[in-house]
């Protein structure tokens, strides 16, 4: 008979066997941890690395003489919320409440979910600080800091944003920074200054021709993340170093000058009267103007109009404020028509076709041709004449004019003539003299300025013209280049358009004896510490003009006449002005736009005795070249 053990007996055997079980599982972590613990080591998972940077102060740009300050860095406050902290956060809705309403009663406008997009974006590296506001003030950072118990997940930190002492002065030029998008990023992964989620790169004008400069060497932290992708600690951190400063060739002060001056004539252009009735009326939205040093290609001043102010992108600028800035109906204030808008020259290039007949000896200086208001084409062979007559502004009649007399008064017809002269002796002279011409002064390509966006202007010939036809028959039906074609070429309008900086271009080589120097916007690079130099910009000269002292002497005395001689187009604007002391050479032109007033221009350089500046105004819906674009170039160069 078996008989059943008692209670006591049970519980002693199972506190024996749980006994036995512990001392089993001590024994084996004693000698995991103990005896062996490399064995411990090898199944369990290490930290990873992760490497954080934070950027660096960015270098700064200073004017030509490296004193003035145009654009600088600053410390801002900034909030942020750790994504990883605030996953924690119990009462998330409450939370994001909270912190927009302590931003707003702050002068922070801001939205919930505002910051809900922040939260999610991915552009934002996961391991850094997600920034919900910029630039806030200290007493708002004391208040999220005093009640944290409020705001967990939420911190500040300090961060350096662009400033520009000098407001909207030099916008175009200078450029502004935005934040880095996907294909910033994969451009720039091999950069020695590497980029992340959330940095700034340079956007426009020298802060995106000179970003690898301007850019500091980030702070970075190698932090290490365990396996549910949190920070556990940090491996190491290296100190960030300020970017490079950058020296610009612009002279502040006539910069400055020379961007209020340009908005006055604009404005002047507005009120002046109509010379006809039936012209279109002259609204004057926009223009720009371009000072060069002859002799080093040194870019002195640029202005461009509408401006805009760079300061509006610190921190990122809103899409329907960016909108407004590329709005055609505002005139495109991002726009730097200096380098990146287009105009017929008008005859502001009659220096260019006069320069290739008399280097090709089609022209004879002393010949004389009668101006009777109007040029008829000898050739044409049209019924009824229809296409065949060409007249000077206002049909005008100048009667006899010889080369320089043709500068002086800007006789259209004795243009005309040489425009169809040069069509009619191809066999002598090729198809296209007076485009060769042009391209050896530098049309048709980029300047290769530092800056972005440059236009390479237009120059067509009859290749051109045959090859965009084939290309497009429906949009340019006609493909044959006609006697017209050559005769409207010779004025500087037609299949023909320039840059501003171009046309600044040309009349400095002009000036300089031929020698075609790229524009130059860089002086040098300085080591942001030591002030020391680590690169330089030395005169780029692209090329030279076969320009004999005999033919540059006959154009630059028809230019000096335009200013000095009673005859002359911009006579009576250069009245009382110091000729004697700082004599002056120049070209106005008028060119016509289909349905609107004429853009104005006028180029000159100056002073002869010395070629030094070389200064070009082009005003849009202006009306006549003379009228307001003279005075602008005048009181530019009354300022030197």
């Amino acid at each position: 008979m078996v008989t059943e053990a008692s209670p006591p007996l049970r519980v002693a055997v199972i506190g024996i066997v749980c006994l036995s079980l512990f001392a089993a599982l001590f024994a084996r972590l004693y000698y995991l941890q103990v005896l062996e613990p490399t064995a411990l080591e090898e199944v369990r998972p290490l930290p990873s690395e992760e490497v954080v940077r934070y950027q660096a102060e960015r270098g700064r740009i200073l004017d030509r003489t490296g004193t003035q300050v145009l654009v600088d860095s600053r410390q801002s406050i900034e909030v942020t919320i750790d994504r990883q902290a605030y996953e924690a956060v119990e009462d998330k809705a409450g939370l994001l409440g909270r912190l927009a309403r302590a931003l707003n009663e702050a002068g922070v406008p801001i939205k919930v979910r505002d910051i809900e997009s922040r939260l999610v974006d991915p552009m934002y590296d996961p391991f850094k600080p997600v920034p919900i506001a910029h630039d806030v003030s200290a007493e708002l950072e004391v208040e999220l800091l005093e009640r944290s118990f409020e705001f967990p997940s939420v911190d500040t930190s300090r961060v350096w944003l662009r400033t520009y002492p000098n407001g909207p002065v030099a916008s175009h030029l200078l450029g502004y920074v935005g934040a880095v998008n996907e294909a910033d990023l994969g451009a720039r992964q091999a950069s020695t200054k590497p980029y992340q989620p959330g940095d700034e790169i340079g956007r426009a004008g020298v802060e995106y021709m000179f970003e690898s400069d301007l850019r500091g060497v980030p702070e970075e932290r190698r932090i290490l993340v365990d396996l549910r992708n949190e920070q556990v600690g940090t491996a190491s951190v290296s100190e960030p170093e300020t970017g490079d400063d950058l020296v610009l060739t612009i002279d502040l002060a006539l910069q400055r000058q020379t961007e209020q001056l340009l908005a006055k004539a604009l404005a002047e252009a507005r009120q002046q009267p109509k010379r006809e009735p039936e012209d279109p009326d002259a609204t004057a939205p926009a223009g720009s103007v371009v000072v060069l040093d002859v002799q080093t290609g040194e870019l002195l001043a640029m202005a461009s109009f509408p401006a805009y102010d760079p300061a509006e992108f610190v921190g990122g600028i809103s899409s329907y404020r960016f909108s407004e800035l590329n709005d055609p109906a505002a005139h495109h204030p991002l726009l730097n028509r200096a380098v990146q808008s287009i105009y017929a020259p008008g005859s502001t290039f009659k220096p260019v076709t006069a320069y290739a007949a008399l280097r090709t000896g089609l022209l004879d200086p002393d010949e004389e041709y009668v101006d009777r208001g109007f040029y008829e084409i000898e050739s044409c062979q049209s019924e009824g004449g229809a296409g065949c007559e060409f007249q000077n502004a206002g049909r005008a009649a100048y009667g006899r004019v010889d080369f320089h007399r043709s500068l002086v008064v800007s006789s259209d017809t004795y243009y005309y003539r040489l425009g169809e002269q040069f069509w009619n002796s191809q066999d002598r002279f090729g198809p296209t003299p007076i485009q060769d011409a042009a391209r050896g002064f530098g049309l048709g390509t980029p300047t290769g300025v530092q800056l972005p966006g440059e236009s390479a202007g237009l120059i067509t010939d009859p290749a051109a013209k045959a090859a965009r036809h084939a290309e497009n028959p429906e949009a340019f039906p006609v493909g044959d280049w006609f006697t017209g074609d050559n005769v409207n070429l010779a004025i500087g309008q037609g299949d023909l358009a320039v840059t501003p900086l171009q046309l600044a271009n040309v009349y400095a080589t002009l000036a300089n004896g031929g020698r075609v120097l790229a524009p130059s916007v860089a002086r040098a690079v300085l080591d942001h510490d030591t002030g020391q130099p680590t690169r330089s910009f030395e005169p780029r000269e692209l090329g030279r003009v076969d320009l004999p002292p005999e033919i540059a002497e006959l154009i630059h005395k028809g230019l000096a006449g335009v200013v000095s001689e009673d005859e002359g187009t911009a006579y009576e604007e250069f009245a009382g002005f110091p000729l004697e002391a700082f004599p002056v050479a120049g070209k106005t032109g008028t060119a016509q736009v289909q349905g609107k007033a004429d853009t104005a221009l006028f180029a000159a350089y100056g002073p002869t005795t010395n070629p030094r500046y070389a200064v070009v105004a082009v005003l849009e819906e202006s009306g006549f070249g003379a009228d307001v674009a003279v005075p602008l170039v005048r009181q530019v160069l009354e300022g030197h």
